[in-house]
Parts: C-alpha cells; structure tokens; sequence
C-alpha cells in the first residue's frame, strides 16, 4: 500500500541509532543511582524479553528478516527511586500522623474519664451534702412540733 512506503513497518538503522542513544542514557542512569535494571525479584528468561522487529535486510531489493531488540520489563507498581523515596516518606509522615492522631484520642479519653470521675465524686458529695439537709429540715420539724406541744408560739417573719 501506498502509506507503507512512507510509514514503513520496519525499523530503519536511523531509528535504532536514535533509540539506542536513549536506551544508553538510560543504563547509565541507572548504573549511576546504583539501580538495577531489572527488579530483583523478576529474573525473566532470556527469550522473554526480546521483541522481533521486521527488518529489511538487504538495501534496496532484499528480502525481510527479523531483528531481535531487548527492553527491561518494568511493572506498574514499579517506582523510579525517587517515587519510591516520595511514597515512603509520604507512608512515614502518614504513620507518624496516625500515631499523633491516636494518642490525641487515648488523650481526649482519658480527659473524659477524668471529668467523669471528679463528676462522680463531686456528685457523691453533693448527694451526701443534700441527704444531710433533709436529715437537718426533719430534726427541725420535729424540734419546731415540740416547741408548739409545750405551748410555745412561734412568729413567722
């Protein structure tokens, strides 16, 4: 087709050389930040990570092949390091917050269970207080009833 001729589905020697500078910058990047190119828990076979690209292999009439090119596979979950170290400070500043945060709640608790408690014996005490009056108003009435039994009169101001 006509759009193959100027998008060709093979990889040209200037599309390898471009990539190549990249792929370059990028293992010396990695060396440089003492990451592995491959996450240490994923040891891939050797056939796993090559990708076959078509490839004109002879100038102008030659036949096709295929060229064999390597990648590093890399998970979603996978972080650059410095995502890495971001999400870990950002899981620590998290946890010390959580940690605040319930001992803020421990504290609030044991504020209230120290109100209750004053509250419960101030209570007690004013219980107390107010039995002792009635006890007093009812000696009272009866000191006043045996006052008037014996003739005594009372005025009332």
């Amino acid at each position: 087709t006509p759009t193959q001729i100027l998008f060709p589905k093979y990889v040209t020697e200037e599309q390898e050389a471009y990539v190549r500078g990249f792929s370059q910058a990028l293992e010396e990047l990695y060396q440089k930040q003492g990451v592995p190119l491959l996450p240490p828990m994923a040891e891939p076979d050797a056939n796993d990570n090559l990708i076959q690209l078509p490839t004109c292999a002879g100038g102008v009439g030659g036949g096709w092949g295929y060229q064999k090119l390597t990648y590093n596979e890399t998970k979603p979950t996978d972080y650059v390091p410095s995502e890495k170290l971001r999400m870990d400070r950002k899981r620590a500043k998290n946890r010390v917050a959580a940690h605040k945060c319930q001992q803020r709640k421990v504290q609030r608790i044991q504020d209230l269970e120290s109100k209750v408690s004053k509250l419960k014996e101030r209570n007690q005490i004013l219980t107390e207080h107010a039995s002792n009056l009635r006890v007093d108003i009812e000696n009272l009435k009866h000191t006043i009833s045996l006052h008037r039994s014996s003739g005594c009169t009372l005025m009332l101001s």
